[in-house]
């Protein structure tokens, strides 16, 4: 708990103190300590091209052969435990030398690489340039369901000062933002519009279950429409049926979608198919790997676009003469 209070002081000086009477609800004086946290002013995020959808390759991943043209590495994959970034720089030059165009750095990690880039910003962005790393997503400290709220609030409050250094450093980035529920998404959109964060990056890694979708399905399109968003990068939503769906959550908005799924998915020999309910569900495929990571990519890229598209694995597409 030292660490967290220790953080939300550190954004004093951004906003200064507000004056908080013992009247005050316990809703009313989080509202105000979240206004205390988050810096009062933020770079313009970075509205350059970006492919609908963004693969997230990690090094046991030696396929396909020839990558897309713009392919992602997560902050966890970036930067070791130890806060070396040595490994990093060397996966981002075995990418580029499959053909990846452009990397992009995915900024979600477990805590202990995210305490390493919090810690060593300057580091951090010497890793950045020295591998020809352009544009960051996030970083995106967690904002966990269950927490404590003013847990949530420091670590949106982290993830916008670490995106101002990185802007500040001469690189692209596009903030992470986060919500627990409709509720924070609210009150969230109210500072997205009031500093003008058109583009905005939500990890949605743990929003798996009916509970957390929910919760997805009614902060979205708060996000979207409060925040004047003119463009929303999801990480973490896999499930074919829920990217077809959030793309139209999204909406107006640009989505753009970036996920480990389709690597991860072909890595275990396994697919999407439709079971006797009619849903989606992972079982084990004979088709290779390559075959099934080009086939999911395709679909995420296309989705996001036409979201009336359904998902077919390669057994059921019809042959091409």
């Amino acid at each position: 708990m030292r660490v967290v209070v220790a953080t939300v002081l550190r954004f004093r000086t951004y906003t200064g103190a507000r004056s908080i009477t013992s009247r005050q609800e316990l809703g009313a004086l989080l509202s105000d300590l979240d206004d205390f946290s988050v810096p009062t002013e933020l770079p313009t995020p970075y509205l350059g091209p970006l492919p609908p959808y963004i693969p997230q390759l990690v090094r046991r991943v030696n396929f396909p052969e020839r990558l897309p043209a713009s392919v992602a590495i997560t902050l966890g994959e970036f930067v070791a435990k130890s806060g070396s970034f040595r490994g990093g720089v060397n996966a981002v030059e075995r990418l580029r030398a499959r053909g990846a165009e452009e990397v992009i750095l995915v900024g979600t990690s477990l805590d202990p690489q995210l305490e390493a880039a919090w810690q060593r910003p300057q580091q951090l962005l010497e890793g950045l340039g020295a591998a020809g790393i352009k544009t960051v997503l996030g970083p995106a400290f967690s904002l966990y369901t269950g927490r404590p709220p003013i847990e949530r609030m420091a670590n949106r409050a982290r993830n916008l000062s670490m995106y101002a250094r990185i802007i500040q450093g001469g690189f692209d980035a596009v903030p992470a933002v986060g919500f627990v529920d409709a509720r924070d998404a609210e009150h969230v959109a109210g500072w997205i519009a009031s500093r003008g964060l058109h583009t905005v990056f939500v990890d949605l890694q743990s929003a798996e279950s009916r509970r957390s979708w929910a919760h997805v399905r009614a902060a979205i399109p708060l996000l979207v429409h409060r925040g004047g968003l003119a463009r929303l990068v999801v990480n973490g939503i896999v499930h074919p049926d829920r990217i077809r769906e959030l793309a139209t959550l999204a909406k107006p908005a640009d989505l753009v979608v970036t996920n480990a799924g389709a690597a991860h998915t072909a890595r275990l020999g396994e697919d999407y198919f439709r079971d006797g309910r009619g849903l989606l569900v992972k079982r084990k495929t004979r088709e290779r790997p390559e075959r099934v990571f080009w086939n999911l990519a395709h679909y995420y890229h296309r989705v996001t676009a036409e979201p009336s598209e359904t998902y077919l694995p390669l057994s059921m597409q019809p042959m091409m003469l």
